[in-house]
């Protein structure tokens, strides 16, 4: 089973990195620089027809232009996503915003974090997923992904 991350950070080189990490570890690999841009923050009230889960990891920056990643989060789970694993990454964690991702249930890395901290993160995620999940075809559904920008992948 081939699993599916979505990464959603606005710095080209970390987004770069984390796309880099998720492939080798043989995932498709999704990314966008503004949760704005994804059609799981663009299709209300969430994109996955009943039965299907639209990623089984998310990778969200906290701090961005135009929606905050913790916002993101929350309005996903609100609007009834299966709720894949759900990591949230920021180089500073106001109390307020660590206590409500806590709540979330969001795994918070503090950057820079240790490769070996995301990896071990992983192995706990995959050992949650479902083997007989549905996995949301994206490109099935229409929607156009976010053009990786020049030297990125995915």
């Amino acid at each position: 089973m081939r699993l599916c991350v979505v990464i959603v950070e606005e710095e080209p080189a970390m987004r770069q990195f984390l796309s880099t990490v998720c492939a080798r570890r043989d995932y498709e690999v999704l990314t966008f620089s503004d949760p704005g841009l994804c059609p799981l923050y663009i299709s209300p009230p969430g994109p996955c027809p009943r039965g299907t889960v639209c990623a089984d990891h998310l990778l969200v920056d906290l701090l961005m232009p135009e929606v905050d990643g913790l916002d993101f989060a929350e309005g996903l789970l609100a609007q009834g996503c299966p709720a894949p694993q759900i990591a949230l990454m920021s180089g500073a964690w106001p109390p307020a915003a660590h206590a409500r991702a806590a709540r979330l249930g969001c795994c918070l890395f503090t950057k820079p974090f240790a490769v070996a901290e995301l990896l071990a993160w992983f192995d706990t995620a995959e050992a949650q997923v479902a083997p007989t999940r549905a996995l949301l075809e994206w490109q099935a559904h229409g929607w156009r992904l976010e053009p990786p920008a020049p030297g990125d992948r995915g």
